[in-house]
């Protein structure tokens, strides 16, 4: 898996622990952000209507980013953070 198409990023959903986004304002992460939250509200609210748990289902990037060696996780978080 290579790294290319990253700087079409707009955000990070952390499963379990929240979001994140970004811009190159401060408008256009808050736009970016409200886009997030409105596509998992959108993907939520029929597993709300189905009572599907949701704790017991995964992403499909989970099992891409398993199945990469440390080095290669290292360097998607890296392209990910930015620079320091």
């Amino acid at each position: 898996m290579g790294l290319s198409g990253l700087d079409k990023v707009k955000g990070l959903v952390i499963g379990k622990h929240g979001l994140i986004s970004w811009g190159e304002t401060a408008k256009e992460c808050y736009g970016n952000l409200h886009r997030l939250i409105t596509k998992a509200e959108e993907y939520l609210k029929p597993k709300r209507a189905a009572k599907e748990p949701l704790a017991k289902r995964r992403h499909p990037a989970t099992d891409v980013v398993r199945g990469l060696d440390f080095e290669m996780r290292v360097e998607l978080a890296s392209a990910l953070v930015g620079p320091s």
